[in-house]
């Protein structure tokens, strides 16, 4: 069983089984859609292109690819209450009909996924450094930088407890202090120009025994 499928498995609500998928063909994504054992909804994402995994929380009950149907003038009405507070402009393409989109339904709505970027959140799985300090973090994100913040445990059976998140200085260095065996780090990159976020250069020192 791969990591996709144990966590899967483990993070969604088998006793509710709601679930859908839909294709992206224009972002090169293909999306899962299910209820969590928390009580919200899931995305987990697949991008086929640079063959990596992302996980987002929606509001939509279930997602399919479709197609615009045309909105004429009189029809606005229905669309909001004041041709003022229509959603998207009125030469968008989703008013001309017959235009690819990826959507879903959020209850009686038919919802698209055309809203402001969410801040992207990436964590590691847990560095297994012996009894040690994480001292230092250098985000490695490409035309941008990241904060972040640090849980370290003894044992695996411990709850994870992040440090509050600290940004990088000048020279892109985060300064950081957590002491274990386990340490997991989780960066949140920063900046209004960056692309792709490769991970981080972490420094850890051995911690003597007394």
């Amino acid at each position: 069983m791969s990591v996709i499928d144990r966590f899967f498995f483990n993070d969604a609500n088998l006793d509710f089984t709601t679930m859908s998928a839909a294709a992206d063909p224009i972002r090169k994504m293909i999306m899962w859609n299910y209820l969590s054992t928390d009580g919200t909804r899931k995305l987990i994402v697949y991008n086929f292109t640079i063959g990596k995994w992302s996980l987002m929380e929606t509001t939509s009950d279930y997602i399919s690819d479709a197609s615009t149907a045309s909105v004429t003038v009189e029809q606005l009405d229905s669309i909001n209450a004041s041709i003022d507070a229509l959603p998207v402009s009125l030469d968008s393409a989703l008013y001309a009909g017959g235009k690819y989109f990826l959507g879903g339904t959020d209850g009686t709505r038919v919802i698209t996924f055309t809203g402001a970027n969410k801040s992207a959140v990436l964590e590691t799985g847990d560095i297994d450094a012996g009894r040690s300090i994480v001292m230092l973090a250098r985000p490695l994100v490409d035309n941008g930088s990241a904060s972040v913040s640090v849980a370290s445990r003894t044992l695996l059976t411990q709850s994870l407890s992040f440090s509050n998140a600290a940004t990088a200085d000048a020279d892109n260095r985060v300064s950081l202090r957590s002491s274990g065996k386990y340490h997991r780090l989780r960066m949140q990159p920063t900046g209004d120009n960056w692309k792709t976020a490769m991970g981080l250069d972490v420094d850890i020192v051995q911690q003597g025994i007394r």
